[in-house]
């Protein structure tokens, strides 16, 4: 609903009983952490959301152990922290470590993987590794193609980021037929007005740009 500021009192009302009743070094109280820090990420205190995060996946880690389910989620959470933070080095390795996790416990082939593979593809991209970046959202792709279905909406956000990785590789013919793709679905799916729609149209028209150029 937006209301972030009154989201976040409410949080932190839970997380004062929470740590009273169950402590704060309980994995339900690590929810809270989790939650507050995603929320503080959100309204652009990034400074404020670390500890928060922080907490968060090191009770995960102390108490769930190194490689549990909430461990993973929380290195994402922290990944994701750190790469709006600049840090893109550290969010690699929290990303790298969550999908680790994932592969570990469901097999490489799973749709929990996704978000991982997404993320890591998303962050190579911005760091200029763009062959790393194809391969990890491919694969991203084909388990949401091959569990989801090609006409998904989490398919959708595969093909986009792939189109403007074959963007950034200058394979523009492949670019545009990924992102025809993802715009077709969100169409169907969200409607023409939708922002998410209004997203890949944006990346098509700036693919046109790039060939008129040419």
């Amino acid at each position: 609903m937006g209301e972030l500021e009154a989201a976040k009192q409410k949080y932190q009302r839970a997380l004062e009983i929470q740590g009273r009743v169950l402590g704060y070094d309980h994995p339900d109280t690590a929810v809270i952490f989790r939650s507050l820090g995603r929320l503080l990420k959100e309204m652009g205190d990034l400074e404020g959301a670390r500890p928060y995060s922080e907490r968060a996946l090191a009770i995960n880690e102390q108490v769930l152990g190194p490689d549990h389910l909430e461990t993973a989620a929380s290195l994402n959470e922290m990944g994701a922290l750190l790469q709006e933070m600049g840090d893109l080095a550290a969010a690699r390795s929290n990303y790298e470590r969550s999908l680790a996790i994932k592969e570990k416990m469901f097999g490489p082939n799973h749709i929990t993987l996704g978000v991982s593979l997404n993320n890591l593809g998303s962050l190579l991209q911005k760091m200029g590794d763009l062959m790393e970046a194809r391969r990890y959202i491919e694969k991203s792709l084909a388990i949401k193609e091959e569990t989801l279905g090609p006409d998904h909406l989490r398919t959708a956000s595969s093909l986009n980021n792939l189109g403007m990785i074959m963007k950034d590789l200058g394979n523009l013919e492949m670019a545009r037929l990924y992102l025809e793709r993802a715009l077709k679905i969100r169409e169907v799916k969200l409607g023409s007005d939708h922002p998410k729609t209004q997203h890949v149209r944006q990346n098509l028209a700036g693919l046109e740009i790039i060939n008129n150029e040419m």
